[in-house]
């Protein structure tokens, strides 16, 4: 284990779901995320890119993050079922 935990990290989902969509469903369950488009505007169209996703968890105690992260699964399967 690390004295210092990462404070983000960065998410790649399955090809063809786009993280830039599943963010308004992730906000209406409350969490959010940044989606990885957002690190590269010139190039918002790689597919590679649209796929992933930033997690930042600095604020976060060990339960609610376990609840943020329940919350952004259920999002995903969503998702999955309608792809």
């Amino acid at each position: 284990a690390s004295d210092n935990p990462p404070e983000r990290v960065n998410v790649r989902l399955r090809s063809g779901l786009d993280a830039e969509l599943l963010l308004e469903a992730a906000v209406e369950r409350g969490v959010a995320f940044v989606p990885g488009s957002a690190f590269s505007p010139h190039d918002s169209l790689n597919s590679e890119l649209r796929s992933s996703l930033r997690l930042c968890f600095t604020t976060l105690g060990e339960p609610e993050l376990s609840t943020a992260i329940d919350r952004l699964v259920g999002v995903i399967d969503g998702a999955i079922e309608v792809a």
